[in-house]
């Protein structure tokens, strides 16, 4: 968080910590979306969801995370 200039931000997408998600949260430009695809957090599948346009789908249709959600509505 410090360094900003040395984050992976490929790895950092892809990371299901709650941490790197608000890093990315502030980020927008920055977050590789194929990555963040796979991710397998709550956070990184609403921010998915505000931004359909960028979804890789490939990558998402593998994430089991959208199959078994935590929260159930």
């Amino acid at each position: 968080e410090k360094n900003p200039d040395k984050i992976d931000w490929k790895y950092l997408s892809g990371n299901s910590n709650d941490r790197a998600l608000g890093m990315l949260e502030q980020n927008p430009d920055k977050i590789i979306w194929s990555c963040l695809s796979k991710n397998t957090n709550e956070g990184a599948l609403d921010m998915l969801e505000q931004n359909p346009d960028k979804i890789d789908w490939d990558w998402l249709s593998g994430n089991p995370s959208i199959f078994y959600p935590k929260k159930l509505t």
